[in-house]
């Protein structure tokens, strides 16, 4: 049962699951100009250090996508939204344990697809990895 599952990305673009099947959503992000994974990453420990509301952007070049994170309680909200739409196109809580620990563990797995051409062009973020590790 997955909530999140980040593809191998190719040349700079990468498919960010979210959800756990029948409900999923997925977004197509570009690592221009932003490092959404590195984001992601990021809000996400500020989430589990106690934020209460951080967002996320998806490059899609040359729009963008939103994903608002939310605590409640031992849970995290994550709402998109879409530029085409006015309502979230996906929402869906998920216990903020479980998150955190599947967020660190698919961008390990990514790990080596990280910092190349071919790839995720953007350095793979260590030091978020190792945060998320501690919450």
């Amino acid at each position: 049962m997955k909530i999140l599952h980040l593809s191998d990305p190719t040349h700079g673009w990468i498919n960010i699951t979210f959800g756990k099947e029948p409900e999923t959503y997925t977004v197509t992000a570009s690592g221009v100009p932003n490092d959404c994974l590195l984001d992601l990453a990021a809000a996400t420990i500020r989430i589990a250090k106690g934020s209460v509301f951080e967002t996320v952007r998806f490059s899609l070049e040359p729009d963008f996508m939103t994903c608002r994170l939310q605590r409640e309680s031992d849970s995290i909200r994550i709402v998109i939204m879409s530029p085409d739409h006015v309502a979230p196109v996906f929402e869906a809580a998920f216990s903020l344990q479980a998150f955190t620990r599947r967020l660190r563990f698919e961008l390990l797995r990514i790990e080596s697809r990280c910092s190349t051409d071919h790839g995720w062009t953007r350095p793979f973020p260590y030091q978020e990895v190792d945060l998320l590790d501690k919450n």
